[in-house]
């Protein structure tokens, strides 16, 4: 009887393997026989079998035979310079072999869900132009043929660094900062498409995946530049009387003035090197309060510079009669005088005092009109203009007194 066919890899080279399982199929289906030696399996193409009787029949060993089917080829993923694995698809149960460039033994595998996937060993640097082998066998199939996959450069490696990103603060990054970086970075590396590719880590770097998976790691401070910070302005000096507030400046910045009491800070731009901003109506400066002034230049941080508001105080010394008279701050001007437009009260004789003060020595006048200026400065509770008006009755008393013990001292004579 003819047996079931064996299947073999290549029927015009049968291995003895091949003609063991030949024998085996033709003493199967004709148990007559039990010797392999009863049965001749030819170069010439053909197979002669003998049996107990002595009688011979030939076939031809082709139709003996069935060629094996050869697996389907694997698939193979793009592998580049950094890659760290390797990995395709193929046929569940199938056995894949991945042959690595420098790798003295294929790496072997089984394909589980239709993936397969082996790591590229331990220090193996892959290089651009090589090749990777991989074969695919299925279950009783002939090995596939060979895929060949070149190991291209990672584009990680064609990184182009971006144009730096200007920040307050490069330890702190806000999420707008990190926006404008990512920005910054896809502008440079056009292939990177998604925000979700850039990583902005707590770790102070930048992890950048592109599209063949590979990626670059940079430190984040290599992506931004710390925003300078603008100059201090200069504040004139601000008193209890003042009615606007102004200094120095540079042009086109813009100055933000913050006064207590005031719900919103009142903002002006310098022109020519100069700022100035009213007081607002109603508002009493008060000596000791903090005047915070802030100048913010085009793309720099802003700088602040506080000064304290000072009481007006009378420099101690000799007013001229109708002269308003000068002033000065405690601590922080001393040699300050009133500017044109203020109206600080001052100290005001009339002419009847003026005459008084004549008749007296230079030394008297000057020891009187010194304290009427100091009792000047004290807060009016009505006792200052008694004092005053008791004060010129005391020296009036006085000059009567010397008038009439010289009239005295005439008539003695």
């Amino acid at each position: 009887m003819t047996p079931v066919k064996t299947t073999v890899n290549n029927p015009s080279q049968l291995t003895e393997e091949d003609k063991g399982k030949i024998k085996t199929a033709i003493k199967t289906s004709n148990p007559e026989i039990k010797a392999d030696d009863k049965i001749t399996i030819g170069d010439n193409g053909n197979t002669t079998i003998e049996f107990p009787d002595g009688s011979k029949k030939v076939t031809p060993t082709k139709d003996l035979v069935v060629e094996r089917a050869t697996s389907a080829e694997p698939t193979v993923s793009t592998v580049h310079t950094q890659s760290k694995e390797i990995s395709g698809t193929g046929v569940d149960g199938s056995t894949v072999k991945v042959t690595i460039p420098g790798v003295d033994q294929p790496i072997e595998t089984t394909v589980a869900n239709g993936k397969w996937s082996v790591n590229v060993p331990t220090g193996k640097k892959l290089t651009a132009g090589e090749k990777i082998q991989v074969t695919q066998t299925e279950v009783d199939k002939k090995v596939s043929g060979t895929v060949e996959k070149a190991i291209s450069k990672a584009k990680a490696e064609d990184y182009v660094t971006p144009v730096k990103t200007t920040v307050n603060n490069p330890s702190q990054l806000t999420e707008e900062d990190k926006g404008k970086i990512k920005t910054a970075i896809k502008t440079s590396n056009p292939e990177i498409k998604a925000d979700d590719k850039i990583t902005i880590g707590d770790n102070g770097n930048t992890t950048i995946e592109f599209p063949d998976g590979s990626k670059k790691v940079t430190p984040t401070k290599d992506l931004v530049v710390e925003r300078a910070t603008s100059a201090e302005p200069t504040v004139s000096t601000v008193h209890t009387q003042s009615k606007e507030i102004s200094g120095t400046g540079v042009d086109g910045s813009t100055v933000k003035v913050t006064i207590p009491g005031v719900d919103q800070p009142i903002e002006t731009t310098v022109a020519n090197g100069k700022w100035s901003v009213n007081v607002p109506t109603g508002k009493k400066l008060t000596a000791g309060e903090k005047i915070q002034v802030t100048q913010t230049e085009p793309n720099k941080k802003p700088k602040v510079k506080t000064v304290k508001v000072v009481g007006v105080i009378y420099r101690h010394g000799d007013p001229l009669v109708n002269e308003k008279p000068m002033f000065n701050y405690q601590t922080e001007n001393p040699d300050y005088t009133v500017p044109n437009g203020e109206d600080p009260l001052g100290i005001h004789q009339t002419s009847q005092q003026k005459q008084t003060t004549d008749n007296l020595s230079q030394l008297e006048a000057n020891q009187r009109v010194k304290a009427a200026s100091r009792k000047k400065v004290l807060p009016n509770t009505g006792s200052h203009s008694s004092q005053t008006w008791g004060g010129w009755i005391l020296t009036l008393g006085g000059l009567i007194t010397l008038l009439a013990g010289k009239k005295r001292k005439k008539e003695d004579e």
